[in-house]
């Protein structure tokens, strides 16, 4: 465990903010931590308000540090394994067997897989996976010590519901809590010679309350979020499923992958050669056998870890499918820490299982083979963690964040324009959560980000440094007929553009001489009005809008301003030397 902890602690100051974690923190500045309407937000098809709440309150009292996130990564992570522990004690102490050597070999198996490593890096993922772990072996550990029949079936019943509300408050995916911990049930009762019949008389009471809680989480969930956008098609998820199963689930049987691909912006994702996915089968295919032959009821086991894969895999990938969605999405392993939670379990169920009455030795595996097959797939695990983490390194994110939050820190102007983060950072699709206003909402030290900006114009490139921005020309205007003594905009003015605009947020560059100090409208011929303070003087604003059409349209508010328009430009920021 503490070898664990250690390796956790440096992955965790080895990482850094990425993708979601962004929109997390966009979300957290642009909206009360305490809101319902950012608590139950729809993300991706997710709900998950105590993941937005741990991640507002984080960035609400360090924005964009790293220190919050990566001890909640920490801690999380010591619970769930503080959580499967206590789990594993209690499935071998059902079979009538001490911990021994199968509680460190079950927890080293759980601890080191390499299913839970995006879980160990990446915040946002961490806080969807890990409290599904802590909630999922709990509620089985519960449920074994009900089943048992010599505890306070009352007490384990509301802690067990609780801590199942606890994990549905982090991700949706804990609703398969319920009907895991039931087969988990099952299937120990069945191999340790218990009657299943009274296993589960004994649990119902926490199997009503749960299904109860989880009909009524189910409701919630499809009025706040449901499935994402896009066409799902069964051949879709099939392809997702089983890549999940061949590039994720196998290899980790030995400590696998060693090699991981990344795409920027894009996660990294499993590649693991083809000796080892043939090694995992083999190993799969080993441990199979040997359950049918030395345990009774030995089945049950594979056919509950087919059920959970089929039963807890579908739903997220179907959602996720579409025809644009690429199969590595399978291979990221987001979805999978969980199911190294019910592998742990099946370990420490077949361990305390009864043996069948076969061939004296026969089937009999040493323990000095098992213990030093396990130690393999712990240094084999830690090689793939490592290799997990030199790919992770390639985010660009947290480089970027330090830059801009020094470089916003030190402007040397009082407002800036709106702007999107770099491609490499957060994609478009991810909008308005890719907006700098948002992500940097809750600095204190920045200029203010909005819709309009005095020059000179400044915009954050891609390293995050503020640089001197300009206005792309992809519509020009001509200067009004007027002059700063004779000034020709005192009334609702439309000034033509030399083309058409299509629907887009643009930038409008306005050069103009105001007669006193006041206010404008600004928009085109379909947008919102954008009002913007004037100076008295020459002077040139930058404003921001959403609209089309074939015109600028100006109207003076203030009672006494004119102004007169000098000659500018639409189109869209962008950094000047980068502008011919």
């Amino acid at each position: 465990m503490v070898c664990f902890v250690v390796v956790r602690v440096w992955l965790a100051a080895h990482g850094g903010f990425y993708w979601d974690d962004l929109r997390f923190i966009a979300r957290a500045g642009a909206q009360q931590w305490w809101s319902p309407s950012y608590l139950f937000a729809d993300q991706d098809g997710h709900l998950m308000p105590g993941a937005f709440l741990v991640a507002g309150l984080s960035t609400r009292a360090a924005p964009l540090s790293w220190v919050i996130p990566a001890t909640t990564l920490v801690v999380l992570a010591a619970l769930a394994a503080a959580a499967v522990w206590r789990m594993l004690t209690i499935l071998l102490r059902a079979g009538g067997r001490e911990p021994g050597w199968a509680g460190p070999m079950s927890l080293a198996a759980f601890l080191f897989t390499p299913l839970a490593v995006p879980a160990s890096l990446w915040w946002s993922a961490a806080l969807n996976a890990l409290p599904l772990q802590a909630a999922l072996a709990w509620v089985i550990g519960d449920a074994v010590l009900m089943a048992g029949g010599t505890v306070d079936r009352r007490r384990l019943v509301i802690r067990a519901v609780l801590v199942y509300l606890m994990g549905l408050a982090f991700f949706e995916k804990s609703m398969v809590i319920p009907f895991a911990a039931a087969a988990v049930v099952v299937v120990s009762a069945a191999t340790v010679g218990v009657s299943v019949r009274t296993a589960l008389r004994r649990t119902a009471t926490l199997w009503g309350s749960l299904i109860a809680v989880t009909v009524v989480w189910l409701g919630i969930y499809w009025a706040v979020a449901g499935p994402g956008a896009g066409e799902h098609t069964a051949a879709q998820t099939w392809t997702l499923w089983w890549r999940t199963v061949e590039r994720g689930l196998i290899p980790s049987l030995v400590g696998g992958p060693w090699r991981w691909e990344r795409w920027v912006p894009s996660p990294p994702f499993a590649q693991p050669a083809g000796w080892m996915i043939a090694a995992g089968w083999v190993i799969l295919a080993a441990a199979v056998g040997w359950l049918l032959v030395r345990r009774v009821h030995g089945w049950t086991l594979p056919v509950l870890l087919v059920g959970y894969l089929v039963v807890s895999q579908v739903p997220p990938l179907w959602f996720r499918s579409s025809a644009d969605t690429a199969p590595e999405l399978a291979q990221t392993m987001r979805y999978l820490p969980d199911v190294a939670v019910l592998l742990a379990a099946l370990i420490a169920v077949a361990s305390a299982g009864r043996s069948r009455s076969v061939g004296r030795g026969f089937g009999r595996v040493p323990r000095a083979a098992v213990t030093g097959l396990m130690c393999c797939l712990v240094v084999s695990g830690l090689v793939s963690t490592i290799g997990f983490a030199r790919s992770w390194d390639r985010n660009p994110t947290a480089d970027y964040l330090s830059t801009a939050r020094t470089s916003l820190a030190d402007a040397d102007v009082p407002r800036i324009l709106d702007q999107p983060l770099p491609l490499e950072v957060l994609l478009p699709v991810a909008y308005p959560d890719n907006q700098a206003g948002r992500v940097f909402a809750a600095l204190d030290r920045r200029p203010h980000i909005g819709d309009w900006a005095d020059a000179p114009l400044r915009v954050l490139d891609t390293r995050g440094h503020l640089a001197p921005g300009t206005v792309t020309p992809a519509r020009t205007f001509g200067a009004g007929q007027g002059t700063c003594d004779r000034p020709e905009v005192t009334t609702p003015t439309t000034v033509a553009l030399s083309g058409p605009l299509l629907r887009w947020r643009w930038t409008v560059e306005i050069p103009y001489c105001a007669t006193i100090a006041g206010r404008m409208d600004v928009g085109l011929t379909s947008s919102r009005t954008v009002s913007v303070p004037v100076r008295p003087g020459l002077h040139v604003v930058y404003v921001q809008m959403d609209g089309e059409g074939i015109d600028l349209r100006i109207h003076p508010v203030t009672a006494g301003l004119a102004l007169h328009l000098g000659g500018g430009t639409v189109g869209e920021v962008a950094q000047a030397s980068l502008v011919p």
